[in-house]
């Protein structure tokens, strides 16, 4: 019996249970396997021009899953390789003791992760009657895990393109009580909410990463779109606004300035560059290279 294959097929397990881990429950959002893949796939994506660029969110999420799938699947199949031989029971209709191959290692690693339990193979010994309901459990996390994570993942989009769309109805309303720096300024109220849907929309991106490079084809669903406005208004009112508003517009500039340097720090890379170099780049690779000079 050859043991080699169980170490590499253990690394394999726990690179992906980890990267499940960190993508899922840890604070940062982003395993470093899943991190990779995502940036990865974004910058084909802008490579490939604005029709690739509204699939990459999608495409990304079913790659990670199926990267989770992969690695699981295969570090099992080579923990089970060496044990083919006499450490399991089969029906002769599907194997026997000559079928010690990889591809059977993994079929049998697919059925375990699968929950299928066709009971044509059947564990002998003590420490495999073990392994093979634990890799069942944990097929049965991951599925679990997946499903969770799409809709946390669904939920931070709808925050962030509500918020989008409030401020989009903003802009266009033009008027939304008082006028003060030669445009209307939005009231103390209004710029507390968005102060605080901009903190969310942080939190959700730092949660959950890959959501940045899920774009909107709606101008007026995309943060990156309106952000520059968002930006602008901001800071005109908080230079000379009315006490009660100008420290409700200096809220707001922080909290722009704060997921800027998220954004940055994942996916602009830009150090050291001022705010107005972050929205033009932000809006620039969502597909609204105009957003800046219409603000």
């Amino acid at each position: 019996m050859q043991w080699w294959p169980v170490v590499p097929g253990v690394v394999l397990v726990l690179l992906a249970l980890r990267d499940v881990f960190q993508t899922l429950w840890h604070p940062s959002g982003e395993g470093r396997l899943s991190g990779r893949l995502t940036r990865a796939l974004w910058a084909l994506a802008r490579r490939r021009g604005p029709r690739a660029g509204a699939l990459v969110g999608p495409v990304t999420v079913v790659a990670t899953i199926v990267m989770w799938v992969t690695l699981l699947l295969v570090g099992f199949a080579l923990v089970h390789w060496p044990f083919l031989g006499d450490g399991f029971a089969y029906s002769d209709t599907v194997l026997g003791p000559d079928r010690r191959g990889f591809l059977d290692a993994l079929y049998v690693s697919g059925v375990l992760l699968a929950t299928l339990g066709l009971g044509d193979v059947l564990p002998l010994s003590w420490p495999l009657r073990l392994l093979v309901p634990a890799q069942a459990l944990v097929g049965f996390a991951l599925l679990t895990a997946a499903v969770s994570w799409l809709i946390q993942l669904e939920a931070a989009l709808a925050r962030r393109r509500s918020l989008a769309h409030r401020a989009d109805l903003l802009r266009r309303a033009g008027r939304t009580g008082g006028t003060e720096g030669g445009h209307d300024a939005p009231p103390a109220a209004v710029l507390d909410e968005l102060a605080g849907g901009l903190a969310r929309a942080r939190v959700d991106l730092q949660h959950s990463t890959v959501t940045y490079v899920f774009t909107d084809p709606e101008e007026g669903e995309s943060i990156a779109a309106v952000l520059p406005w968002v930006a602008r208004v901001a800071v005109e009112v908080a230079d000379g606004g009315e006490p009660g508003r100008a420290a409700a517009a200096r809220g707001v500039v922080l909290a722009v300035d704060d997921l800027l340097e998220l954004v940055d720090s994942q996916f602009l890379h830009l150090d050291g560059a001022d705010r107005q170099a972050r929205l033009r780049a932000l809006a620039e690779q969502h597909g609204y290279p105009e957003a800046l000079s219409a603000a």
